[in-house]
């Protein structure tokens, strides 16, 4: 190893301008992170890469993806030199059947190397070196940098399965397509039993790559080109869509780039009904006059039918209008109205459409004054 003087944090200010390429066969899979090339602190060769992020939330970097062999021993080791208190680098593995991770670097000005030993889990085929990056909460400032060089992956003892290991060939950042769904959002609920999938790629030309493939329910893949698009035939209650880009032969991309929504379809009800807003139930009516007012569903009064209603069991009355029911002369007393939607011929809907509301009427205090009740 061979370690090359500089002033670090000046120099980091200075090459975070002018570089804007990535080391080939390593991808950039979050947000908040930068790379430049790095030539004067190197560990191995003449490059490195040098790598800073802005964001306290975890920033990674992933190699290619590569084969491995089931039970083999493996060892990953990676040469780090962090001279920035605010921020430190994690080993990962990402197998196939899921993530293992290894040591964090620790704050050095000398080159560090990090080995992570083990043995490839059972059903993994696949898998990729992920550099994680943290911020270091009690120094963090908004934005830390380290460098990182040589990295490797052998099993069993065997050659470096990596590409680009020591960051030497750079290029133009690969882009990968992205899929964004504005609508519906997750867990909406309609009315309907279709809905419009509004959606945008990126780095995706739509027609040319390939196209969005949706299905529903596990249902038969459908596919467009284009947003919005419709899709019909939602069952009542919860139902899921998932989307994915395909390319031009229906295949999915790899890296697969899917969205799934669930969409809840409630059918809307078309039974008459009747609500009664005021006067709440169990109330006092500081009043011997009483304004009843109320509220009807899919139920045109004077048309299909009227309200029937009754005060304390007595004669039946009928009211045809929206407008509130007025009771006067009423006993300072409780009272029961009762209330039942009726044809026209005055005959009980079916299924029978009834409610109630209680009340009590009471003698306003002197001065007109009521009880705070």
């Amino acid at each position: 190893m061979r370690k090359l003087s500089l002033l670090f944090m000046a120099f980091f200010a200075f090459t975070a301008l002018i570089a804007q390429e990535v080391p080939t066969n390593w991808t950039l899979a979050t947000a908040d992170i930068s790379v430049v090339e790095e030539t004067t602190t190197v560990s191995e060769g003449t490059s490195a890469m040098s790598v800073t992020w802005t964001s306290d939330a975890n920033q990674d970097i992933l190699s290619d993806v590569f084969n491995v062999t089931e039970g083999a021993s493996f060892s990953y080791t990676l040469d780090v030199y962090d001279f920035d208190l605010a921020g430190r680098v994690r080993m990962a593995i990402s197998f196939s059947t899921g993530n293992q991770w290894g040591d964090y670097s620790v704050d050095t000005d000398a080159w560090q190397n990090l080995t992570f030993e083990g043995t490839v889990p059972a059903g993994a085929t696949t898998a990729q070196i992920r550099l994680r990056f943290y911020d270091v909460s009690t120094d963090w400032a908004g934005t830390a940098t380290v460098i990182i060089d040589n990295a490797s992956y052998t099993e069993n003892g065997g050659s470096n399965l990596l590409l680009n290991p020591s960051f030497e060939t750079w290029g133009a950042p690969v882009l990968n397509p992205a899929l964004s769904v504005t609508a519906p959002t997750n867990n909406a609920t309609v009315a309907v039993d279709n809905v419009d999938i509004v959606f945008s790629t990126e780095n995706f030309e739509l027609g040319t790559d390939g196209s969005l493939e949706y299905i529903l329910n596990g249902g038969t893949a459908q596919y467009a080109t284009a947003s919005p698009v419709n899709v019909a035939g939602l069952t009542e209650g919860a139902n899921t869509i998932v989307m994915q880009l395909v390319d031009m032969s229906n295949a999915a991309l790899d890296p697969v780039v899917t969205v799934t929504r669930t969409v809840n379809y409630e059918i809307p009800s078309t039974d008459p009904a009747l609500t009664i807003t005021f006067p709440a139930d169990a109330s006092t009516i500081y009043a011997a006059d009483v304004n009843i007012t109320f509220t009807v569903e899919n139920f045109d009064l004077g048309t299909d039918g009227k309200i029937a209603y009754s005060v304390d069991g007595g004669a039946t009355a009928y009211h045809t209008t929206t407008d509130a029911i007025e009771l006067t002369g009423l006993s300072y007393a409780e009272h029961t109205v009762d209330f039942e939607l009726v044809d026209m011929s005055d005959l009980s809907l079916d299924p029978v459409v009834e409610t109630s509301v209680t009340f009590t009427c009471a003698e306003a205090l002197p001065g007109g004054m009521e009880t705070f009740e």
